[in-house]
């Protein structure tokens, strides 16, 4: 709220922009990273509940919010991911060069 007051005194808008993870836009990266885990436990994780938090949070502050989310995850569904893989194969070639 401090913030909002500092720019509000400057004249400036504040803007947050809300960028999620990979696993939160892409859900095969959550489905890769609930994998991982023992079934279990895999029922108390949330692909989106962090991230909803933080929208509402932020809103109710009255802070106007940028939230890029449903377009990466509809990229990401439509066969257009948003996020380089680790091992990236520009990555992979300069480590076996420098190496």
């Amino acid at each position: 709220a401090r913030i909002a007051r500092q720019c509000a005194d400057r004249g400036a808008d504040l803007v947050v922009l809300l960028i999620p993870a990979a696993i939160q836009a892409e859900p095969v990266r959550f489905d890769d990273f609930l994998a991982q885990h023992p079934a279990a436990q895999r029922k108390g994780y949330s692909r989106m509940r962090l991230h909803q938090d933080l929208v509402e949070m932020v809103r109710t502050l009255g802070v106007r919010i940028v939230d890029p989310l449903p377009r990466l995850e509809a990229d990401a569904l439509a066969g257009r991911p948003c996020y380089h893989r680790e091992g990236h194969q520009l990555t992979h070639s300069i480590y076996h060069r420098e190496t």
